[in-house]
């Protein structure tokens, strides 16, 4: 799917709409029980659509059904999965290991013990990662009325990760604090290592979060090579201020004033305007890439129907509805969601499509491992 078609399908009045399945969300009427999810989308859209999701089930089964939920960046919920299923995995080992195909699925679905049931929301590449570890299970992700870079995802992972969302990397800046700095809004990735910064940019870190390592990428993808991409990387750790933890804090740290320019996704930077903040978004020049919002059954999980009932409703429009109430302005999944105020103008944006390596859990260790080695220790 080219990425040209992709940017016509998000404009608004450009979209090109495919057979819809009725919205009526009958499938909820059989959830009872538990559901225990992992999210990475930040904690308000992350309430916002359980809350969603707990109201439509009660509203169709007719009893109170509450799913819970536990929050953590992308990195740290896939690196926690891993975690709890490690005896499993020593157990599946010895039980599963001539078994091909469904037969092996079916019995590591029987031996993995896990408390979670379904991971949603963050970046894609810890999940396309996580993808080598077998921690996910196989489902068929409706696939109608749905925007082609989600049904991509689904079809690359061989139906094992869903996707509900997409998001823009890019950056932002606090015009009043530039203006008092004196200092000129950048427009490109390669501003960003201009002298005039120095001690102005806050951007995540790779070890901790999924925006970080969308940002490295970028710039391995939009400089020709990735020898040019980590010379750009190179001058602009020279003008970071500080590196957070999470990858949507910078941007939050810029809408208060407390930073001149930050990395991040264009949604949350769109919601922080929305909301009043002095911060505008910028859509760097040389191009960026994007991310889209995925969702995964566990395996193991102790409440699949559940888990199921729960990836699907994930694409419906009541879903754009909440995580715009929790403060969510990405691109939905479902073709008869609207775009969400303030969203950014996707025609404007150049897109960027990074090589398949860069999903690849050994690609992404060498890059944050040279990012560990070379570039976080220099001086700033």
């Amino acid at each position: 799917m080219s990425l040209k078609r992709i940017s016509k399908i998000l404009v608004v009045g450009g979209i090109v709409f495919s057979p819809m399945v009725k919205a009526d969300m009958e499938y909820l009427k059989d959830v009872k029980g538990y559901l225990t999810a992992q999210c990475s989308l930040d904690s308000s859209m992350c309430e916002s659509v359980l809350k969603a999701f707990n109201k439509a089930v009660t509203e169709k089964s007719g009893k109170r059904f509450k799913a819970s939920m536990i929050r953590l960046s992308t990195s740290e919920s896939i690196t926690r999965l891993n975690t709890e299923l490690g005896s499993s995995k020593k157990a599946a080992q010895r039980k599963c290991k001539n078994l091909k195909g469904q037969e092996f699925e079916n019995c590591l679905n029987k031996t993995y013990k896990t408390r979670i049931d379904v991971l949603f929301g963050g970046t894609d590449g810890p999940y396309r990662g996580a993808l080598e570890d077998n921690i996910f299970a196989t489902y068929n992700y409706p696939n109608t009325g749905i925007h082609p870079w989600s049904a991509k995802l689904t079809e690359d992972s061989d139906n094992r990760l869903g996707a509900f969302y997409m998001g823009i990397l890019g950056m932002a800046y606090n015009k009043n604090v530039l203006r008092a700095q004196k200092l000129t809004p950048p427009t490109g990735w390669a501003d960003l290592g201009k002298s005039d910064y120095k001690d102005t940019i806050g951007v995540a870190n790779a070890n901790t979060s999924g925006t970080s390592y969308k940002y490295l990428s970028s710039m391995l993808t939009a400089f020709g090579s990735e020898d040019a991409g980590w010379e750009r990387i190179v001058a602009n750790h020279k003008n970071i201020s500080q590196y957070t933890k999470s990858g949507s804090a910078p941007c939050k740290l810029v809408a208060r004033g407390e930073m001149p320019i930050c990395i991040g996704f264009m949604h949350d930077i769109a919601n922080l305007a929305h909301n009043g903040a002095p911060i505008v978004g910028v859509a760097p020049a040389e191009g960026t890439l994007f991310e889209v919002g995925p969702v995964a059954i566990v395996l193991g999980s102790q409440n699949r129907k559940n888990a199921e009932a729960f990836a699907k409703f994930l694409y419906e429009p009541a879903t754009q509805a909440a995580l715009e109430e929790g403060g969510g302005r990405q691109f939905h999944v479902n073709v008869a969601s609207k775009v969400p105020a303030g969203a950014p103008d996707i025609a404007s944006v150049k897109l960027l499509d990074a090589p398949a390596k860069f999903g690849t859990k050994s690609f992404k260790k060498s890059v944050i491992d040279k990012w560990n080695t070379d570039i976080f220790p220099m001086k700033r």
